[in-house]
């Protein structure tokens, strides 16, 4: 039994997570029965066992009446009216008195208290400090009813440790503030228990554990280790951010070591003469003195005194090997000791001497530091053949070598033989030898075969017709096609270029194939007459200035070249020589062919414009407007009913099968009153009975018919009384009696 002054298992019982929903009543919640319904529902409330729960019976929801209302906040037993204040996950609050039928909620136990030297039954929490944040399970132990069960503080990482409570299934863990479920955990290595642990996986930081700044042990961790710390449920982890170890007296990596395996900082130790490297090493959290070989003033020994990264600056080194001259055993670095080089300072490995022969013994001089290496008098520095003798200095191509040693005298790419040194050395043997050694042509062209090179040959082509060329005599009237045999020198258009080598003969603009010309794309279809348009017709390769048919009908035409045409005992010229007719057709008379004849009728109008090109009608009259002239229009009027003629092409017109009987005015029906063959459209006198009428094409008649559909009527006829017509057309029925 608990009695009232040692109210801790109701005062202080806490539950994990879950606190009473607003206007809970004595049956008000969740969850299963407990294993003591039955004891609960006896009228002695003594009856009851204590620390037992039963099962949740649905009742109205209706809010907490504060003060003293259920689930209204307490610190004190005489806050509540039920006299009841007990201590939950979230605060001290209300509760109330259970058995007699009334049952507690989830995770809730109907337990004995004496409040007054009065035992009573009343709804304490099972699980009070359910959630709360923890270091060691003893943090997690109730104050009685521990019962030898696991109550576990629960490691949650990096976040911290959280208080469980033991349950053996869903139903005796609290389902407010938030869902909870019975969970496997493990309890040590290899041991696992069952424990109340939130659905959801966060503890929910309630008033009771933010106010009471309960504490759990929490951490920061990344790659470079583990930093712990602490921290409330509603406050962030005040754990470092582990951070790789520097030189600071701190432990940065949180590994139980300060500064460790910190390797020596590079430093300078300096002085007047320089700065040289050192080391510093991490020593109480700072780097202590810089250590090391100060520097000196720099001396040729072979070492950077004064480290600035040169050794013996300011000292002569011939070879650029980093040794200084005064301590280099090879001045120049060519492999032979200073001693025995003839060339101690100039590089020369070979110890070549083009003029040894004629050097004193004991004074030989390397080619590498002679200054007249062929003894000709002329310093090798201005010598155009340095080891040839060559007093002369020609050089016929100007590429400063003297032609006494130049391989290519000429310069154009085709070798000749020549002395390249006094010790026999000589230029390669050339295969072939090139034909104009001192005048450049490297395509070493030879038009007549005669081994002599074009460029230095005096007649180039062989026709007997000399040119100008290097060492030739002076021509005033030279060949004029060089390099094609022409020792006519013909020359159509009067050039500088013979007909047989002229790129363009007749000097249209338009190039002709000729040897060395370029390839003209396509060449002169007239070679020898002006033609720069290049017409051709017929598309035969000749142009019409020189084609004998230009149209290519088989019909000549005169051109220069061409057999005559036209004149006595000659045959016929071609009537339309721009134009194919092959059969000469002029039926339409003037001089030239109907093909190419622009107005075959002679009527001013061209053929192209022309609504009947073959038959002359310079009124272009079209009374259908059909586009075809009347003079040529199968049916003139357009009613469907043909008349005779041609048509635009000269050909007959198709008998019709009833003949218009008004040909130049429309009359569909073809009526005809008088069957006299014309049309009532165009009939003069519609009814045949001798007196006119007006009509389309007809003149105005002086004496016109009075009915136009009534033979008997008309103007020549006998009055005939009674009859109700105007027989004679006279007025007032004249002759008969009024």
């Amino acid at each position: 039994m608990i009695v009232l002054p040692a109210m801790r298992r109701v005062l202080m019982a806490s539950l994990l997570l879950l606190a009473l929903p607003a206007g809970f009543g004595c049956d008000a919640g969740g969850g299963g029965t407990h294993g003591v319904a039955d004891a609960l529902d006896a009228p002695d409330a003594a009856d009851a066992p204590a620390g037992d729960t039963v099962d949740d019976t649905a009742q109205p929801d209706v809010g907490p009446v504060c003060p003293g209302g259920l689930s209204c906040p307490c610190t004190l037993f005489t806050d509540c009216n039920t006299g009841l204040c007990v201590e939950t996950i979230e605060r001290f609050q209300c509760a109330y008195q259970c058995g007699m039928g009334q049952i507690c909620p989830r995770a809730w136990g109907c337990t004995p208290i004496t409040a007054g030297g009065e035992t009573i039954y009343g709804c304490v929490p099972l699980q009070p400090d359910l959630c709360r944040p923890c270091r060691t399970d003893d943090d997690c132990l109730p104050l009685t009813g521990a019962d030898g069960q696991d109550w576990l503080c629960i490691d949650r990482g990096a976040t911290g440790r959280f208080c469980g409570s033991p349950c053996k299934r869903n139903e005796d863990c609290p389902d407010a503030p938030v869902a909870f479920e019975c969970a496997s955990v493990q309890k040590a290595a290899g041991v696992e228990t069952l424990q109340c642990v939130p659905t959801g996986g966060e503890c929910p930081c309630t008033e009771k554990y933010a106010q009471n700044r309960f504490l759990t042990s929490c951490y920061a961790e990344n790659g470079f280790g583990r930093c712990t710390g602490q921290r409330t449920c509603d406050e962030p982890c005040d754990a470092r951010t582990p951070a790789a170890e520097t030189c600071n007296g701190i432990d940065d990596d949180c590994n139980g070591d300060t500064d460790e395996g910190l390797a020596a900082v590079p430093c300078k130790v300096t002085n007047s003469w320089g700065s040289c490297p050192g080391t510093a090493t991490c020593n109480a959290g700072g780097l202590g003195a810089c250590e090391g070989t100060p520097a000196a003033l720099e001396s040729c020994n072979g070492l950077d005194d004064n480290c600035d990264g040169q050794t013996d600056e300011g000292f002569p080194d011939t070879d650029h090997d980093g040794i200084a001259d005064c301590i280099d055993p090879d001045i120049d670095g060519d492999g032979i000791p200073n001693a025995l080089d003839d060339c101690p300072s100039a590089y020369n490995p070979d110890q070549a001497n083009n003029d040894a022969a004629e050097e004193a013994v004991g004074a030989k001089v390397g080619d590498a530091c002679d200054t007249d290496d062929d003894n000709d008098g002329i310093p090798d520095s201005a010598d155009n053949c340095p080891f040839v003798k060559n007093v002369d200095q020609l050089d016929t191509d100007g590429d400063g070598i003297g032609d006494a040693c130049d391989c290519d005298a000429d310069g154009d790419g085709v070798p000749n033989a020549a002395p390249l040194d006094m010790l026999g050395h000589t230029c390669p043997t050339p295969v072939p030898r090139d034909n104009c050694p001192l005048v450049k042509n490297a395509d070493q062209a030879d038009a007549d075969g005669d081994g002599i090179g074009d460029a230095c040959d005096c007649d180039v082509d062989g026709d007997g017709v000399m040119n100008n060329n290097p060492g030739c005599p002076a021509i005033t009237t030279p060949d004029n096609c060089r390099t094609v045999w022409n020792p006519d020198q013909a020359n159509l258009d009067g050039d500088s270029f013979g007909d047989v080598c002229d790129c363009d003969i007749d000097n249209d603009g338009v190039g002709n194939t000729n040897p060395g010309c370029p390839l003209p794309d396509p060449p002169d279809n007239c070679a020898t007459i002006q033609n720069p348009t290049q017409v051709d017709t017929d598309a035969d390769g000749k142009g019409d200035a020189c084609d004998c048919d230009i149209d290519g009908d088989g019909v000549p035409n005169n051109n220069p070249g061409c057999p005559a045409c036209g004149g006595a005992g000659q045959p016929a010229c071609d009537n339309c020589p721009l134009v194919k007719n092959p059969g000469q057709e002029r039926v339409l008379g003037g001089t030239m062919g109907d093909a190419c004849n622009p107005d075959w009728d002679g009527d001013g109008i061209l053929n192209a414009v022309d609504n009947c090109p073959r038959l002359a009608n310079a009124d272009q009259r079209d009374t259908d407007l059909d586009g075809k002239g009347d003079l040529c229009d199968c049916d003139i009027d357009g009613d469907g009913f043909g008349n005779p003629g041609i048509d635009p092409t000269g050909a007959a017109c198709p008998v019709p099968a009833h003949l218009d009987n008004c040909p130049t005015i429309a009359n569909p029906t073809q009526a005809d009153f008088d069957h006299d063959g014309i049309g009532d459209a165009c009939d003069c006198d519609i009814d045949g009975d001798g007196d006119p009428n007006p009509n389309f094409g007809c003149p105005n008649p002086s004496v016109q018919d009075c009915n136009d559909f009534d033979a008997t009527v008309h103007h020549g006829a006998t009055e005939i009384c009674g009859n109700g017509k105007d027989d004679d057309c006279q007025p007032n029925l004249a002759g008969c009696a009024l």
